[in-house]
């Protein structure tokens, strides 16, 4: 009698809300820390920094033990975890020498050197999702483009929003018409990604029912689409197409942007995260 397989769906249940909130703030520090290093805003890279070292608490908060962290050190051939902790080790090295003084005879190798490691972070933690073969949702291309574009638009709306608390002369409303671009680009791959996983195999087709139909639907839709994406597309566009608002009356309305996108940027990883699924015979 031939034996019969019933095909079964597993969550990811290594990957929890620490690690949701490590990539968004390595990701989005380590965009502000590149962005404000290439115009030399020595605040923004600054803030950038504290938002990493955040981000590494909450990895090693992950963790859980010290010999875990430990381990996370050694195994840069096989790990993108362990890759991802000597990136964001190196942007922090970096960054902070970037802000002394006394190193300027070294300026260029050391602002390269933070750019560098600010892209490494920001990107590794979408290839190592894209490492993940058994689980189609995350096996893609796109994962670590998405992860690029999310943390960029955040990373840039608080350098924005920081530029006009200093009232910075640099220019901002080119700026903000690059968070609408960034926006509108990551709601239309975000989309194309759900569009091709749906027609992909059981296991993709059965994230996307999680993140539209769902327990994921109000985390997906409401916080990374509608709240991080739409919302500050939306504001960015009109106050990149008004320019004739005081500055005072942007302070409010950019500040309100920062925060959707900041609620946006977890949103958006922790239901990546949460989408995760493979199959299982029993």
């Amino acid at each position: 009698m031939a034996q019969e397989f019933t095909v079964d769906y597993r969550s990811n249940e290594e990957l929890d809300s620490l690690v949701a909130f490590n990539l968004a703030f390595e990701g989005s520090g380590s965009a502000l820390v590149m962005i404000s290093t290439l115009i030399g805003y020595s605040q923004g890279v600054m803030a950038g920094l504290v938002l990493v070292a955040v981000g590494v608490l909450f990895l090693i908060s992950h963790l859980g033990n010290r010999l875990r962290c430990w381990r996370v050190l050694i195994g840069l051939k096989k790990s993108w975890i362990s890759r991802g902790a000597l990136f964001a080790g190196g942007l922090i090295l970096f960054g902070a020498l970037s802000l002394l003084p006394f190193v300027s005879e070294f300026g260029f190798i050391i602002r390269t050197g933070t750019v560098l490691f600010a892209f490494l972070t920001i990107v590794y933690s979408g290839f190592f999702l894209s490492s993940m073969t058994p689980i189609p949702f995350w096996n893609t291309p796109l994962t670590p483009v998405l992860f690029l574009l999310h943390s960029g638009t955040t990373g840039l709306s608080i350098l924005i929003f920081m530029l006009i608390l200093s009232a910075g002369e640099l220019p901002v409303n080119s700026m903000i018409g690059w968070v609408a671009l960034l926006a509108g680009t990551a709601l239309v791959f975000t989309v194309i990604h759900v569009m091709v996983m749906s027609t992909s195999t059981n296991a993709a087709r059965e994230s996307v029912r999680l993140l539209l139909k769902d327990g994921l639907r109000f985390s997906f839709l409401g916080g990374a689409i509608i709240a991080g994406l739409i919302v500050p597309l939306a504001v960015s566009l009109y106050l990149y197409l008004d320019t004739s608002l005081p500055t005072q009356s942007l302070i409010p309305i950019l500040a309100v942007t920062v925060v959707f996108r900041g609620i946006g940027d977890y949103a958006f990883r922790s239901s990546v995260l949460n989408a995760g699924v493979y199959e299982m015979m029993i």
